[in-house]
This record gives C-alpha cells, structure tokens and sequence, in this order.
C-alpha cells in the first residue's frame, strides 16, 4: 500500500480513536492523591502519543517520516510499564509517585552540577530551597529500593531495566526488536548512516528520504499499534461504552486485522546486496 494511502487510512482511525476515548485531556482532580497522580500518568501517556501519531502522519506527509521512529520509544517504554503496574495494583500509584519524585531529585541534582550555584539562582532557585529539596527527595529514593528490593529488581535499585520490565509483562522478544529499531535513531549507528547512502558505483547521494520508503510505515505500524495497547492498559473502563464509541471501536479493530497496516522488516535484502534504492512504495 502507497504511503500515502496508508496515512489516510491512520488519519481515519485516528478520528475513531477519539470517538473511542472521548475526552481524557480533563479530569476531576481533588487532593492530589496517590491514586490521581497515578491516574494523570495513565492518562497523560495515551495522550502523548496520540499526539506524537499525529506528529508521526504529519512528518509523512512532508516527506520526513523516517523521523517518526525517534518517538516510538518513549511510547513503547510508557506502555511496557503501565502494563507493568497494572500487574501490581497493590503498589502501582505509590510506585510512580516516588519515581516522580526520584525523577525531579535526579533533574535538580544534574542541573545543579552543570549550572553552578549562581546558574541555579539566575534560573529561581535558592541555594536553600536546593538543599531542601534535595534532602526531602532522598525519601523516595529509599521507598522505589524498599519496593524494588520486593518487586525483584536489582537489589537496592531504583528503577528496573526496561528488559526487566518487557519480561515480566511477555513482551521481552518485541522489546527486543523495538530497542535494535530505535536505537539506530537514538544512538550513533554506522549502519544508519550509511543506510542513506543509494547510487550507483559512480555516484552515491545521501538522504533520509532514500530509506523513507521503510522507516515512514515501520513509523505509523508502531506509532499505531503502541497507542492501542496503551489505550487497553491505561483507560479501562473509562470510556461508557456509547452506541457510537462501540462502532468506532469495531471498524479499528476491522482496519487491525485486515493487515493493511503491516509491520515493516528493520533489515531488507536490498541494502545488504547494495542494490537499488528501495520503491517509494514499499
């Protein structure tokens, strides 16, 4: 199926996922509890990535959807660990609040050591209010190691590797496949680079777009298919089940498993021959 085929397509399950989820951007907030800030996260995550689906089409239609891989993993990170908590609803909400909270202590720590007091100062903060803050964090510190130490992380770990994480929830093979995929945009790659690379033994040209035909689809397939298994884990029963959110939901699931959205191979024939550039339309 043409690219371009394939982004109309996603841009009308896109729409169908709206109707499926309603609107999840607003929700009661009260004390700031535990359970809320568990809830804002679940929430926050099928939002992310419906926007960055959204961003991943519109990288396609310009021309520059190979890019669109650089946000599958965060989203398949976020997915792997809600699936993770929900194995552990005796713990879950207390578990990201203390991640939440071991994250902003290790942002003020690094920023500290990179800016210098003044720097911390010229940008609001106090030396005091760092020290404080600081101090009061190491709290959490002890509880993700207290929890983690229970959970079968690494001992006196604060967070588990993602491999971790994938095998406790049986996804460690496609965890596999996703980390070698997107570590090729995330980390320096020869091979990535010279992936780029088409000609012939006279002349080469160098572009993205020569593997666009790829890496655009391999972009929307996952983008796409990430954002349903988080939509599964993370709303539940949030949405009411309407007349019309029951269609939506039957004609994406229709689209799924009709496969005209494939996956796409991370490794061809073609460019371990040095053949032709790949067909657009790949």
């Amino acid at each position: 199926m043409p690219l371009d085929e394939r982004v109309k397509l996603i841009r009308e399950m896109m729409g169908l996922i709206d109707t499926v989820i309603g609107d999840i951007s607003r929700m009661p907030f009260a004390k700031g509890s535990d359970e809320e800030l568990y809830q804002i996260v679940r929430r926050a995550a099928v939002v992310r990535q419906r926007e960055g689906l959204n961003a991943i089409l519109t990288l396609c239609e310009t021309g520059h959807g190979a890019f669109g891989v650089c946000l599958l993993r965060p989203a398949y990170e976020e997915m792997l660990w809600l699936e993770y908590l929900a194995k552990h609803p005796d713990v879950a909400a207390k578990l990201i609040v203390n991640m939440a909270r071991e994250n902003a202590r290790e942002a003020m720590q690094v920023q500290l050591d990179y800016i210098g007091r003044d720097g911390m100062k010229a940008v609001g903060f106090t030396m005091k209010f760092v020290k404080h803050f600081l101090a009061a964090s190491s709290e959490a510190s002890a509880t993700l190691k207290s929890l983690g130490n229970k959970l079968g992380w690494r001992q006196n770990s604060v967070k588990p590797t993602v491999s971790h994480i994938a095998q406790q929830v049986g996804r460690k093979a496609e965890y596999d496949f996703i980390y070698e995929a997107t570590s090729k945009f995330v980390h320096f790659s020869p091979n990535e680079l010279m992936r780029r690379a088409w000609g012939t033994h006279k002349e080469m040209h160098i572009a993205s777009k020569n593997f666009t035909s790829y890496w655009a689809p391999f972009a929307l397939h996952w983008g796409l298919r990430i954002l349903m298994d988080t939509m599964i884990v993370s709303l539940g029963s949030h949405d009411e089940k309407s007349p019309a959110s029951e269609q939506a939901h039957a004609r994406i699931m229709e689209i799924l498993e009709s496969g005209v959205v494939p996956p796409i191979p991370i490794i061809t024939p073609v460019e371990l021959a040095w053949g032709d550039r790949p067909s657009q339309s790949a």
